[in-house]
């Protein structure tokens, strides 16, 4: 894997009840991110939240361990900026691949 998950993060975020589905809708709303910028990518996760009805926590935490392998990392926009589209959508995919293992 091209993360290296933190064992703790993982088991806190990611064995929530809705993080697949979180993901997998993640993954549609950054994928039609058109430009790959730190508010477009804000605005495509707030969507989905506000979509979803929930929290910012519950929305954004699995994003951020499936991209960043940890609960704690700088600025969730600006990390998945500058990993770039194609490794975050990969990283996402990866996690939730994951997920169902």
């Amino acid at each position: 894997a091209e993360v290296d998950y933190d064992p703790r993060s993982w088991r806190k975020v990611m064995r929530k009840q809705g993080v697949e589905e979180v993901l997998a809708r993640a993954i549609a709303a950054l994928s039609g991110v058109g430009e790959w910028q730190i508010d477009s990518i804000e605005q495509a996760l707030r969507g989905l939240i506000a979509e979803l009805g929930i929290s910012a926590g519950r929305g954004f935490q699995p994003v951020r361990v499936a991209a960043t392998g940890s609960s704690v990392s700088p600025p969730l926009f600006e990390s998945l900026a500058a990993l770039g589209r194609a490794r975050t959508l990969r990283r996402l995919t990866d996690a939730r691949a994951r997920l169902g293992s």
